[in-house]
């Protein structure tokens, strides 16, 4: 299917022109992602001891016992035609509920979708 090329006005100027040309590019650039859908499932994921990535020896606190990352979840998010699944942290998952219906907001990190923002819908 061929682009369709739209007509500018003809009593535009070309600083405006340029101005609006300025604005598509800076949207084609904007790394956002929303994803709005029900919740299906909230799971709690195994905690990760941290590793020091030089030595590849466990990280100790002041007592000598291994650290872990914080509480990480898996929230199922269902959409029209299929599901979707995205890691959110302990307080993102104490905002949502099962069976709940939200906009989740947020941008791609490491070909992940990253939740910045939930928001009930």
């Amino acid at each position: 299917m061929a682009k369709e090329i739209q007509e500018l006005p003809q009593n535009m100027d070309m600083e405006a022109v340029k101005k609006m040309i300025r604005e598509r590019e800076a949207l084609m650039r904007t790394n956002s992602v929303s994803l709005a859908g029900t919740v299906i499932d909230i799971m709690q994921l195994p905690q990760s001891q941290k590793i020091d990535k030089k030595s590849g020896q466990p990280v100790l606190d002041d007592n000598n016992q291994p650290t872990f990352y914080d509480d990480m979840f898996w929230c199922q998010i269902g959409v029209v035609g299929s599901e979707e699944g995205v890691v959110l942290n302990s307080e993102q998952a104490m905002s949502i509920f099962k069976d709940g219906s939200f906009l989740f907001e947020g941008r791609l990190k490491n070909r992940k979708f990253k939740v910045e923002t939930i928001t009930e819908l």
